[in-house]
């Protein structure tokens, strides 16, 4: 079991790094999936292997593997470089908002990811990010559409409102269900 002990950056970083190859190789599988014209997957399981990643590793390595991640979607996405970017700005509040709600709800020298064990805890801060998520995207995705595809704004609220809630429902529900009660996160949890 790795305790804060063995806390290292490099453990971050090659967890983000793996992590980040790991959402490209799924990124294949998202090919078989759905998607809205304007290229919004009904469900895009990228997402989910960097949630994962930020379970396990911390914020940072949460980060960077989205980063690395989007990076690397620049290659094989079709709608790139506006896909990866979205599904980047969609991500980090996933991520970023619980991360936030933690730290000022706990003791700041004592928290650490296996508060995230707590569902109340974890699906509460979820709500909270896939509202700050919604909020963030709606403008985003409203002026590329509406200028890209001509769609008119009223249906592309629709989608955004419909889509963004049901992918943070995976975002929060998958990622959660992989890490905690299978004690991933006690075996390589290093925050």
């Amino acid at each position: 079991m790795v305790t804060k002990a063995y806390y290292s950056p490099t453990l971050e970083i090659a967890g983000a790094a793996l992590f980040g190859a790991l959402s490209i190789v799924v990124s294949f599988s998202a090919a078989f999936i759905p998607r809205l014209p304007w290229g919004i997957a009904l469900l895009d399981p990228i997402s989910i292997v960097w949630m994962v990643c930020f379970l396990i590793f911390g914020i940072r390595s949460g980060i960077i593997c989205s980063v690395a991640g989007t990076m690397g979607l620049m290659f094989f996405d079709p709608f790139a470089p506006i896909g990866p970017f979205m599904k980047l700005a969609a991500t980090l509040p996933m991520m970023i908002i619980p991360f936030l709600i933690l730290k000022t709800t706990k003791n700041k020298e004592s928290c650490s990811g296996r508060e995230f064990a707590s569902p109340k805890l974890w699906f509460a801060s979820g709500a909270i990010a896939t509202i700050v998520r919604i909020v963030i995207m709606l403008p985003l995705v409203v002026a590329v559409v509406s200028v890209l595809f001509g769609t008119p704004i009223e249906e592309i609220v629709i989608f955004v409102l419909i889509l963004n809630s049901w992918q943070s429902a995976w975002d929060i529900v998958i990622p959660w269900l992989i890490v905690f009660p299978t004690k991933i996160y006690e075996k390589y949890c290093i925050w």
